[in-house]
């Protein structure tokens, strides 16, 4: 062989893995997880007096802007909502983990980390700065661990490569069957997680 063929070849495959490069970081999106903050921790209260006070409140489930933001929105829009779920009898910690687009069970859990859950009162902030690699859409899904029976979902929130843009975000996510009301701070960054 010749170096004229070696150096086409070499070219080529370095040409052909730049494309496959720039071709996989603009299919990826890494959703960053800043912040989760605990409005309400879980109580098992009614589902359907918890339905109607969160559809009888008119807000955004989804807000542009970090927690401080999202909490001004609330207070400003449905200020006796934060009231209701506080008075409803959340006394203990909820045992919270997260997995990413899988079912519950700590085996699946991306947050804290496999196999383990972080305790968050009512009030409490948790800075997560979890990094979630995906493409197209991802649901993130919030769970409660249960060591008698099987672990309670508490909500999930959906997010879109649409939302590639870098800008904090906060979205509501809530089960009223469960009575949990939690503020989750994120961003959707381009290309891959780095860690």
């Amino acid at each position: 062989m010749n170096r004229r063929m070696i150096s086409c070849g070499l070219s080529i495959l370095l040409g052909l893995g730049t494309t496959l490069s720039l071709a996989e970081s603009s299919l990826a999106s890494c959703l960053r997880i800043r912040k989760i903050q605990a409005k309400a921790v879980s109580t098992g209260v009614s589902s359907s007096l918890l339905t109607g006070v969160i559809r009888g409140s008119g807000f955004a489930l989804s807000f542009i802007g970090d927690l401080g933001a999202a909490n001004a929105v609330i207070q400003s829009q449905a200020p006796n909502l934060v009231n209701i779920f506080q008075k409803l009898g959340q006394r203990f910690p909820d045992q919270l983990y997260l997995t990413f687009n899988t079912g519950k069970g700590l085996k699946n859990a991306v947050w804290p980390a496999r196999g383990k859950y972080r305790k968050i009162k009512q009030g409490q902030t948790l800075n997560v700065n979890a990094q979630l690699p995906f493409s197209g859409s991802g649901k993130v899904n919030f769970w409660e661990y249960d060591t008698i029976s099987s672990d309670d979902s508490l909500g999930s929130m959906v997010v879109s490569q649409s939302e590639e843009d870098s800008q904090v975000r906060t979205k509501v996510v809530t089960n009223p069957d469960e009575g949990n009301f939690y503020l989750v701070e994120y961003q959707v960054l381009p290309g891959s997680c780095s860690r």
